[in-house]
């Protein structure tokens, strides 16, 4: 299990494709990798229904027949079982488990579809999408026991001190309409989309802590809650990715929960920071959760979309 994460993370990705897909291999990258019979061509012309083996053989009767019939009559017959061929084919096309042009896991056993993972794995990835919640959402509060401190440091009133908060909001409410949708994108997925955007999250957290004034800290605020807001959009999508429905209200609610605790506990963290150092130590504790959530997502957050 420990290697499936691994290979399946962002940082094991990185790995396949720097390394020509030699490190971290996918079974179909193996030697002893055996392709599915409905997705091999050979077997595929063996397993052909009878109806159409059937219809087939009409069809060589009826050449044979051309010698003692009529060109017209051996035409017609031929004909008619062409398209009684065609409409068996046909049929045969329209079953989307049959259809093999259709991509998709190997069977409802393929042991890499993400409801058929372990238990421990799956309780593991829903541990992973809390934590990569909880890092994100806790930045709209932990910066709230600093604001009087700013309002003294900057220069401003109290209200204005508060758009630091207001920005950050602001930006993960704007935020999913642009970036969530991108993992539905197959090259993408779910993971490279939280991964990235937490790198720019934790990078963006510098420079808002080392601001000097409040123009150059609002946009910071804003980029920061934009960038970071596909977790708040589209973890729930990745549980549902794991989980079967009915499973659905529990661990909908466990990661709702570590939602909740990232604003509640977000002032109790960052008040003691600002009390004792300034306003700017709650950024450098919200970079230091951040940056520890990224080193370890990179790592143990596999992909669960099922098109990537």
């Amino acid at each position: 299990m420990p290697l499936d994460f691994i290979r399946d993370s962002f940082v094991g990705q990185l790995i396949y494709y720097i390394s020509g897909g030699r490190i971290l291999r996918h079974p179909e990258d193996k030697p002893t990798f055996s392709l599915p019979a409905r997705y091999n061509t050979s077997q595929r012309n063996l397993d052909v229904p009878s109806e159409t083996v059937t219809l087939t053989d009409q069809r060589k009767q009826s050449r044979v027949i051309t010698n003692e019939r009529s060109k017209s009559v051996a035409e017609e017959e031929i004909l008619r079982s062409s398209q009684d061929v065609e409409k068996a084919d046909m049929t045969k096309v329209k079953d989307p488990v049959h259809d093999t042009n259709l991509v998709t896991w190997y069977g409802p056993d393929d042991p890499d579809y993400p409801q058929n993972w372990s238990l421990l794995k799956r309780c593991f990835v829903t541990f992973d999408i809390c934590v990569l919640t909880f890092s994100i959402y806790i930045g709209s509060s932990i910066y709230a026991p600093g604001i009087a401190d700013l309002s003294s440091e900057f220069g401003v009133s109290t209200t204005a001190a508060t758009l630091g908060l207001t920005m950050f909001i602001v930006g993960y409410g704007v935020g999913p309409m642009f970036l969530a949708p991108l993992s539905e994108i197959p090259q993408l997925g779910r993971t490279t989309v939280y991964i990235v955007s937490l790198l720019i999250f934790v990078v963006i957290q510098v420079p808002t802590a080392l601001c000097k004034n409040l123009g150059a800290l609002l946009p910071l605020r804003f980029i920061a809650g934009f960038v970071g807001s596909p977790a708040l959009a589209t973890g729930a999508a990745s549980l549902l990715d794991m989980w079967r429905p009915e499973d659905w209200p529990v661990v909908v609610g466990l990661w709702s929960v570590a939602g909740t605790c990232g604003p509640v506990l977000g002032p109790l963290i960052g008040g003691f920071a600002a009390e004792a150092k300034g306003w700017d130590w709650t950024i450098w504790i919200l970079l230091w959760l951040a940056g520890g959530s990224l080193a370890f997502l990179s790592i143990f957050l596999p992909e669960t979309s099922g098109q990537a």
